[in-house]
């Protein structure tokens, strides 16, 4: 994409000397730093354009019937995060308050549990 009436970029980095000891460069919305000189500390600070996102998120998908658009990721539905979390709770649950009914049984601890 473009800026409505952005320009183009300057053939060589613009560069501003503000004074002394502050240096401006420009080569484009990627690149912008300023550089603070000053005895024998130096310090270059980036000030460019930071993108989440390089690419389009239309890369990343596939359309289906009807226009919806499904990632090309792993993803979890709704439904399998909250039968997740509720599979999760009850374990809490259980550990909390035990109970006879939500221990799988087997031989040894049905004799357990009758003693």
């Amino acid at each position: 994409r473009t800026a409505r009436g952005g320009g183009t970029l300057p053939p060589l980095p613009l560069v501003i000397r503000m004074n002394e000891n502050l240096t401006f460069t420009f080569a484009g919305r990627n690149q912008i730093s300023v550089m603070f000189r000053a005895e024998s500390v130096t310090k270059e600070f980036d000030c460019s354009e930071q993108l989440r996102r390089r690419d389009c998120y239309l890369d990343n998908c596939t359309r289906e019937v009807g226009g919806k658009l499904t990632p090309k990721i792993e993803f979890q539905t709704l439904r399998q995060r909250q039968n997740d979390l509720a599979l999760q709770l009850s374990h809490l649950r259980g550990m909390n308050r035990p109970c006879s009914k939500n221990i799988k049984h087997s031989a040894e601890i049905k004799q357990a549990m009758r003693c």
